[in-house]
C-alpha cells in the first residue's frame, strides 16, 4: 500500500511491521503515512493518478508539518483509489490495494492504503481525505477506526481535494485514543469531556441507515448495541429527515467542483459557468491521462456533461436544509450522537464492483457512501468504530456521528463506546 515515490510504479513493502497492541502515549517518533494526495517534501503527490505531476513538492502540507513538530515521522505516500472518486482502491496505474484481513478483498477507499498501512501494522496511525467515506468505508472493512472531523476543522493546504465544501483530512488508527492524540497535533485542541455511561444518549436513525444492510452487518450491529445498553448507554430512534434523499444533491457539488479544483491546480482561475474552450481542452487531456477505467468515466462525465451554476446552487440549499436536520435531531431528542452501520456489507472481493443484499443487485459505489454521505455532506464528525468479532470473520464498523463543532466530545463519546466493547 506504500507508493515507491523513485520508481514509475509503485509496490507494497515487503516487510510487515509489527501492529501497535497498546495506545499511543505521545506522537514522539511515532510512524505514519500519508494518502497520496497529501503533499510531503521531497514526494510526489499524485492523489494515485498519471493525470498529476509526480515531480517531487516543495513544501509538506500543512498538517503534515504540524504533527512533523509534534515528532512524529513521515513514512511517506499510501495508495489511494485514483483522484479519491472511488470506494475500493482498485488503482489502475499502482495497482488494487488488497485488504490485510483478506488479500482476497478490497482495502475499501478512497483511503485504502491509509486503512492497510494501520491494519497490517505499517504504521501506528495515517492520514486520509474523506469526501463521502473515504476514511471511514476503508476503516470499517479493515477493521480500525477511522476518523472524519467536521468540515473545515483541519487545514487543506498541500491537499489535493476533489471538493472544497466536502472534503477534509481524516485519521485512521488503531484507538480512539490514538485518533485524540493526532487530532490535538493539528489543532491544538487537548479538550477531552469525561462521559459517563449513564449520562450518554443515542439516536438510532434507523429508517434508511439499518434497513439496507446485509443480515451479517446487521446481526454484528445489533449486537453491538445491545452491549451498550447492558452497560447503562440509553439509546432512543430518531427520524434525520432527509438523510437518504441527498445523493444527487452530493454529486452535484462534487461535479461542479472537481473539474474546477483541477484547473486550479494547474494554474488556472476557472470561470464559474460554463467552461471556456481552454477550460474544456485542458480537461479532456486531463481525462485521457486518468488510468482507472471507473474513474476516467466518473470524471469525464463531469467534463461532458457539467452541472450548471444553478444546479450547483440548488444542491447548496439542500445541503443547508440537511444540516438543519441535523441540527434539528440533536436538539429535539437530545442526544450526544447518532449510530449506525458504517457500510451494510463487509470488504467485498478486489475487482467486485455490485453487491447483492436483500436479492437485490445494486452498483457498489453508491451502495458504500449510502451512510456516510449524507454526514459528509453536512459537515458532521463522524468515525468508524471496528465491533470485535470472532477471529476469521471479516470486520464490521460501527458509525458514530456527533454535532457539528463537537469533535473532542465525540472522540471521548467514541472511547467509552470501545472500551465497552473490547473489554473481556
Amino acid at each position: 500500500m506504500f507508493i515507491d515515490l523513485y520508481a514509475s510504479d509503485a509496490v507494497l513493502l515487503p516487510e510487515q511491521h509489527e501492529r501497535t497492541t497498546s495506545p499511543l502515549s505521545s506522537l514522539n517518533g511515532v510512524r505514519y503515512g500519508v494518502k497520496n494526495n497529501i503533499a510531503v517534501q521531497g514526494h510526489a503527490m499524485q492523489a494515485g493518478s498519471p493525470a498529476l505531476p509526480d515531480t517531487p513538492t516543495s513544501t509538506s502540507a500543512e498538517v503534515v508539518q504540524r504533527l512533523t513538530k509534534a515528532g512524529a515521522e513521515c513514512m511517506g505516500s499510501l495508495n489511494m483509489h485514483e483522484l479519491a472518486l472511488g470506494t475500493t482502491s482498485n488503482n489502475a496505474f499502482f495497482g488494487p490495494t488488497p485488504n490485510p484481513r483478506d488479500l482476497t478483498r478490497t482495502a475499501g477507499g478512497s483511503s485504502g492504503g491509509s486503512a492497510a498501512a494501520v491494519a497490517d501494522g505499517s504504521v501506528a496511525f495515517a492520514l486520509g481525505t474523506d469526501t463521502g467515506g473515504s476514511c471511514r468505508i476503508p476503516a470499517a472493512y479493515c477493521g480500525v477506526t477511522g476518523f472524519r472531523p467536521t468540515t473545515g476543522r483541519y487545514p487543506r493546504t498541500g491537499v489535493f481535494m476533489i471538493s472544497p465544501t466536502r472534503d477534509t483530512v481524516g485519521i485512521l488508527a488503531n484507538f480512539v485514543s490514538d485518533i485524540a492524540l493526532v487530532d490535538e497535533a493539528i489543532t491544538g485542541d487537548a479538550d477531552f469531556p469525561s462521559c459517563e455511561t449513564t449520562y450518554i444518549r443515542i439516536g438510532l436513525p434507523r429508517h434508511g441507515f439499518f434497513t439496507e444492510s446485509s443480515p451479517e452487518v446487521a446481526t454484528v450491529v445489533e449486537f453491538a448495541i445491545e452491549r451498550l445498553e447492558e452497560e447503562g448507554i440509553e439509546f432512543v430512534d430518531v427520524e434525520l429527515a432527509g438523510s437518504h434523499d441527498i445523493a444527487l444533491a452530493g454529486l452535484h457539488v462534487v461535479a461542479f467542483e472537481a473539474p474546477r479544483e483541477v484547473l486550479s491546480f494547474f494554474g488556472f482561475t476557472p470561470t464559474t459557468d460554463p467552461f471556456t474552450e481552454t477550460e474544456l481542452r485542458l480537461l479532456h487531456m486531463f481525462v485521457e491521462d486518468i488510468a482507472s477505467p471507473d474513474v476516467k468515466s466518473i470524471f469525464g462525465h463531469f467534463v461532458d456533461s457539467p452541472i450548471s451554476e444553478k444546479q450547483y446552487l440548488a444542491a447548496l440549499t439542500q445541503r443547508e436544509e440537511l444540516q438543519e436536520s441535523y441540527d434539528k435531531v440533536f436538539a429535539e431528542n437530545k442526544i450526544d450522537a447518532l449510530v449506525y452501520p458504517t457500510v451494510g456489507i463487509v470488504a467485498p472481493l478486489i475487482g467486485q464492483d455490485t453487491v447483492s443484499v436483500h436479492g437485490v443487485e445494486r452498483p457498489l459505489f453508491p451502495y458504500s457512501i449510502s451512510n456516510t454521505d449524507s454526514g459528509s455532506l453536512a459537515g458532521q464528525p463522524s468515525l468508524s468504530l471496528p465491533i470485535p468479532r470472532m477471529a476469521g470473520a471479516l470486520p464490521v464498523g460501527l458509525g458514530v456521528e456527533g454535532a457539528r463543532g463537537d469533535d473532542r466530545r465525540l472522540l471521548a463519546l467514541s472511547a467509552v463506546l470501545e472500551e465497552i466493547l473490547t473489554r473481556n
